[in-house]
């Protein structure tokens, strides 16, 4: 990808993409957050580079987090003007 936002690496991160060209900055990372877990991607313009690994790598990390996720949170909605400065 042409635009790039790297991550520092922090505690309990797991690669899931670099770019070798770029010292093996880190594109896309899976961290904690919470009591779950986030994934980011800094491949801004990754859209323009896809071909079937793209969409094979995104259908996979879905597929593994949600397997891995917790069971689904209850949301209720609050009534219009509720809670809202």
């Amino acid at each position: 990808a042409g635009e790039v936002q790297p991550f520092a690496p922090r505690d309990g991160d797991v690669a899931l993409a670099t770019i070798d060209g770029r010292g093996g900055v880190d594109v896309v990372v899976e961290r904690p957050l919470g009591r779950g877990r986030v994934v980011v991607s800094g491949a801004l313009d990754g859209w323009r580079w896809r071909d079937d690994g793209f969409d094979r790598f995104w259908t996979d990390t879905v597929v593994r987090l949600a397997r891995t996720s917790g069971p689904p949170a209850a949301v209720r909605p609050l009534p219009a003007g509720v809670g809202r400065d």
